[in-house]
């Protein structure tokens, strides 16, 4: 996948073909704006080349957000997962209008578990069709450079784990024991949900020139994404 006009735009003078290059303009390029104060938009090519097409055959380091002692992406991953208490949360309507919202979440091995209520519109979406897109970021404060903020995607199904299944106040426990005394408001009310959101794809991207695409049954293989 090519990033369009912005990739040539943002390469800063590197002869063209030049893959290092172009990701090492595209940083130099994206820090020069950031100190000028610019806040010029991206075109519409411009996060699929930030994200996709310049991230092939660099290792060029980005302050992206990630742990300092991070300095493999199985460890990137691992502290992002760590410090995160909510993801984002993507599902699709009735009519096929998207919704997003943001929720708590706990992780049970490769699944994540999120309590949600009947009253927002993504539960009732999770309820009619189990499938769900998630993201978990690291947050802008941590990011010297907001293209090349650490994160994670997960294309998820969804299961619901019924008040009578026997796991059900273990891992409501570990819900509480993790986000504190409002899960244990929470529980007492009819209308919230708890799922169980199953990975079934996913990508990790740490900064520029390192996105990678996560494989294996638990998703905890790291394949380099590779354009063309």
């Amino acid at each position: 996948m090519s990033g369009g006009g912005a990739e040539s735009d943002a390469r800063g003078g590197a002869p063209a073909g030049s893959e290092a290059g172009s990701v090492a303009g595209l940083e130099a390029g994206l820090e020069v704006g950031s100190e000028a104060g610019s806040e010029v938009g991206p075109g519409p090519g411009f996060e699929v080349g930030a994200e996709v097409g310049v991230e092939v055959g660099s290792d060029a380091d980005t302050d992206s957000g990630q742990d300092a002692t991070a300095t493999t992406p199985e460890a990137a991953l691992a502290a992002l997962r760590a410090r995160m208490k909510t993801l984002q949360l993507a599902t699709v309507g009735d009519d096929g209008t998207p919704h997003t919202g943001y929720t708590p979440h706990l992780f049970d091995g490769p699944d994540i578990l999120i309590f949600v209520s009947q009253l927002a519109a993504h539960t009732r979406d999770l309820l009619a069709r189990p499938q769900a897109a998630v993201m978990l970021i690291a947050d802008e404060s941590e990011a010297r450079q907001i293209f090349a903020r650490t994160r994670v995607s997960y294309a998820c199904r969804a299961t619901i784990v019924a008040p009578d299944d026997d796991a059900y106040e273990t891992l409501l426990d570990a819900f509480q024991a993790r986000h504190g005394k409002m899960i244990g408001l929470l529980r007492q009310l009819p209308d919230f949900v708890l799922f169980r959101l199953r990975p079934t794809s996913g990508q990790f991207v740490m900064g520029f020139g390192k996105a990678y695409r996560l494989s294996g049954d638990a998703l905890d293989r790291f394949e380099h994404a590779r354009s063309g």
